[in-house]
């Protein structure tokens, strides 16, 4: 089994660092090798913890690089993020909110990987009739070239956009007023797929 684990974490390092990540994991990993050639055991799990702590400390760095900066007009906090547990292990949890200059309107992008339901969510874009039974209030829609499940409630003045750009990532964008709407699309237009793609498949 600690062969199994350190063969996996080896082959997720060499990915890291031919994309330009830290060398330090990889450092942790060659000690790791050692104490293992010597059955010490309990060494390489420290050894492999602490690494898998690191790969996803830079993972979540990486995430947070994927988030678009204001449109015009508009202002936003820093990237929040944590590593969580998800049922499936730990996953990245990213959040930012942008909010519209001399007003009280707000858009949120919620990035969530190794959630429990990103089987489900993918489910219902693929399967328009699934998505019916599940949610009728939500419908399917193409926005950044990519399919998603949309949602507009007019009483509330509330727009939300669901995506599962890969098997681990499910991002989510809210508008809090019906007029963030356009707003709401433009700026899911602007995250950066491609890395998210890449990085997080």
């Amino acid at each position: 089994m600690a062969v199994r684990i350190f063969s996996c974490v080896i082959l997720i390092v060499m990915l890291l660092k031919s994309t330009g990540f830290s060398q330090e994991p990889a450092d942790l990993l060659q000690q790791a090798q050692e104490y293992l050639n010597r059955s010490e055991y309990s060494m390489v799990v420290e050894l492999l913890t602490k690494a898998l702590g690191q790969i996803e400390s830079l993972l979540l760095e990486e995430m947070k690089t994927c988030f678009p900066d204001a449109p015009k007009g508009w202002r936003t906090d820093a990237v929040n993020g944590n590593i969580v547990s998800t049922g499936k292990g730990n996953g990245i949890v990213a959040t930012r909110t942008y909010y519209r200059e001399g007003g009280g309107s707000s858009i949120d992008i919620k990035v969530e990987t190794n959630a429990l339901r990103t089987g489900n969510i993918r489910a219902m874009i693929m399967s328009p009739s699934k998505l019916q039974r599940v949610d009728a209030a939500m419908t399917l829609a193409t926005v950044a070239s990519r399919r998603c499940l949309e949602r507009y409630d007019a009483v509330d003045r509330y727009g939300e956009l669901i995506f599962v750009p890969t098997s681990s990532v499910i991002i989510t964008f809210k508008a809090f007023d019906s007029k963030n709407n356009d707003m709401l699309h433009q700026i899911a237009e602007a995250m950066d797929w491609s890395r998210i793609e890449i990085r997080f498949p």
